[in-house]
């Protein structure tokens, strides 16, 4: 962690970088943290995107272009690209990656069945998403999103839905 004795560090390595996570890994946790899967093309169902070896399927999948992950028909790993765009940004929000997972995703649906109250679930979402439980602040803001219909999903999808579109979620910290 950096303090005032490192903080303009960037040589020595005495505290970790800030950083967008790869195109592939974001898409493997994304499929992750909702229980789907991703397809790319011929491969079996279940693959994950760090999987892939050949250039065709990654360059073919949206996600991972979007997201500038380079081909591997070169050995240097700088040809990825970290750096956010507004097409990342557009996709995040209104693409059909997340939404997509997050319609065949099963995870407010079982929690839901479990009967637990909705402070509960959205305790379960956080830690699932972000391996943290919600601030008291962050929690108070969520409760009325569900207040209303504490047994239907989608106020649930929806808190999900910005918890896989946050920077907590993207980046390395």
């Amino acid at each position: 962690m950096a303090n005032d004795s490192n903080r303009d560090d960037y040589t020595q390595f005495s505290h970790a970088k800030l950083r967008r996570l790869r195109a592939d890994i974001l898409l493997d946790s994304v499929s992750s943290v909702t229980e789907t899967t991703s397809s790319f093309g011929n491969y079996p169902v279940g693959l994950r995107a760090d999987e892939l070896f050949e250039g065709g399927s990654r360059a073919n999948n949206y996600f991972l272009k979007t997201f500038g992950l380079a081909n591997r028909d070169s050995v240097h790993s700088s040809e990825t690209r970290t750096e956010p765009t507004l097409a990342q940004a557009l996709h995040l929000i209104n693409g059909d990656t997340i939404e997509g997972k997050l319609t065949r995703s099963t995870v407010a649906t079982n929690l839901l069945k479990q009967n637990q109250p909705p402070d509960s679930i959205i305790k379960a979402l956080y830690v699932r998403a972000l391996s943290r439980k919600p601030t008291d602040t962050e929690l108070k803001a969520l409760l009325p999103s569900v207040a209303t219909k504490p047994a239907d999903r989608q106020g649930y999808d929806d808190i999900f839905w910005a918890l896989l579109n946050s920077s907590e979620f993207a980046f390395n910290h």
